[in-house]
């Protein structure tokens, strides 16, 4: 058994707790975490998480605690985490230090205090040109993330904020209509804690209302996997240049056949088994190409059950126990 220990410093102003994923939702940063924390945990290591905890607590055997608890532990890990934080004061891990990058931005790169940085995939690493590190990708959890065989017809999600498309979605809705008036739209996202505030967000809530468009806000995880479950097409038209695509993965863990922009490391993780429209929703005919893969599908069974299942196959392959897997080989022998 080895002892680990995340270090995670960014947002000091959204504290959490160990039930903050499952039953609010917080996004990529907080889910990697808390997933790749208890699969380390599930594998025999001591594992505890250094945060903005609002409320401390053990959680399928790792340990949530404050970051001001630091001093007063002293702990001293074989393996630290550092989630693109600076090293904590005053520790000196006996085993490796390494740098967890989650976003694509190039202040969180630090090659003078950590052993080994780690990038979610090649696009993420190239993007941010570094020069050396490990890619190790992030997972899904498929106990949570599962297909529903009894799927909606032409039912359609999204999942994000306006960084991630939600705001090209009543758009590209239209021109589906156009030959499935049926269809239904559900965008679940925190718009509002994006800068998306009061007046600024008032426009686009209007428009979503306007186009029937069923907003549920900031939804836990697990109401995300369970509706999700039952949703034919994830669609995602971002401008955001995604280091890896967690919401998409999850998406094709429940059968969601992903029809996305080509941003980012998307186009690599739905090659094969979901649509990457080639641009972005900004170009001119995005919207209408993305209608008209999304018609094809709701309308093609037979092509949406091959698909389908093809995500489901995919996805598997990034379960949380393997990546854990692969952490431990490669830090922890």
């Amino acid at each position: 058994m080895k002892t680990i220990n995340f270090y995670f410093t960014l947002n000091p102003d959204l504290s959490w707790n160990p039930y903050t994923i499952t039953n609010a939702g917080l996004g990529g940063n907080y889910v990697a975490i808390w997933n790749l924390s208890q699969a380390l945990a599930k594998r025999g290591h001591s594992v505890t998480v250094y945060s903005y905890i609002h409320r401390e607590d053990v959680y399928k055997g790792v340990a949530f605690k404050h970051i001001n608890r630091i001093p007063h532990d002293n702990p001293n890990p074989d393996l630290l985490i550092s989630c693109e934080s600076r090293m904590p004061s005053g520790i000196v891990p006996r085993g490796t230090k390494v740098n967890w990058i989650h976003r694509n931005v190039g202040d969180g790169l630090d090659f003078d205090n950590f052993d080994y940085h780690v990038f979610a995939s090649e696009f993420h690493k190239q993007y941010l040109e570094a020069k050396e590190g490990e890619i190790i990708p992030n997972g899904v959890d498929l106990e949570l993330f599962k297909s529903n065989p009894r799927k909606l017809e032409n039912d359609i999600t999204f999942v994000g904020h306006p960084i991630k498309g939600m705001q090209y979605i009543p758009g590209i809705l239209s021109k589906i209509r156009e030959k499935i008036p049926s269809v239904v739209v559900h965008i679940y996202g925190n718009a509002e804690i994006w800068g998306w505030r009061n007046d600024s967000f008032i426009p686009l809530q209007s428009m979503l209302i306007k186009n029937k468009i069923l907003y549920h806000g900031r939804t836990s995880q697990t109401d995300v996997a369970r509706f999700m479950a039952q949703s034919k097409i994830f669609l995602y038209p971002s401008t955001f240049q995604e280091p890896f695509g967690i919401a998409v993965l999850e998406a094709m863990a429940c059968g969601c056949v992903p029809v996305a922009s080509s941003v980012g490391n998307i186009p690599d993780l739905i090659k094969g088994c979901g649509f990457s429209v080639r641009g972005l929703p900004t170009d001119f005919g995005w919207n209408t190409q993305a209608a008209e893969k999304v018609v094809e599908l709701l309308l093609d069974r037979e092509m949406f059950k091959e698909y389908s299942e093809k995500c489901i196959v995919r996805a598997k392959a990034y379960s949380w126990d393997i990546i854990a897997e692969l952490w431990e080989n490669k830090f922890l022998t």
